[in-house]
């Protein structure tokens, strides 16, 4: 009896992991989007920064997160490892932003956190917490 407690349990968080990984997805999708049209609206120099610093800073990240949401959402890939690639690329993006252009990101760095609290590991949470802040606090130091 206990067993088989113990299988619906596990299947009901794999179920859970799988949907907040798709969730994570669908997430970097729409910040790709954003950041893309971020980079059309920098043709017109509207931002105060060079075209060339905004392409060489959002075209990697928006291939990143296409990449991970293409493999993910099209192709599937439901490893247990994908929720870190998810947190970790967001933390890292996040960071890289707010060296980048400071002030504009600050709010981002919330976005790993609130998709860590999606996958309902209390540990998981507060370790990506711990680790968002140093990352933010690192690029506004560097940055």
């Amino acid at each position: 009896m206990k067993a088989k407690e113990e299988s619906i349990r596990d299947k009901i968080a794999w179920d859970n992991e799988i949907k907040a990984n798709k969730a994570g997805a669908i997430s970097m999708l729409i910040y790709a989007g954003v950041l893309f049209i971020a980079l059309l609206i920098s043709l017109s120099n509207k931002f105060g920064y060079s075209t060339e610093f905004i392409l060489l800073s959002d075209i990697p990240i928006v291939c990143v997160f296409l990449i991970l949401g293409i493999v993910i959402l099209v192709l599937k890939c439901n490893q247990k490892w994908m929720k870190y690639a998810i947190i970790g690329t967001f933390i890292l993006v996040m960071a890289f932003l707010d060296f980048c252009y400071g002030v504009y990101v600050g709010l981002g760095m919330l976005v790993p956190i609130i998709l860590t609290a999606q996958y309902g590991y209390k540990k998981f949470t507060i370790i990506t917490i711990i680790v968002t802040g140093i990352c933010f606090l690192l690029s506004g130091f560097f940055g």
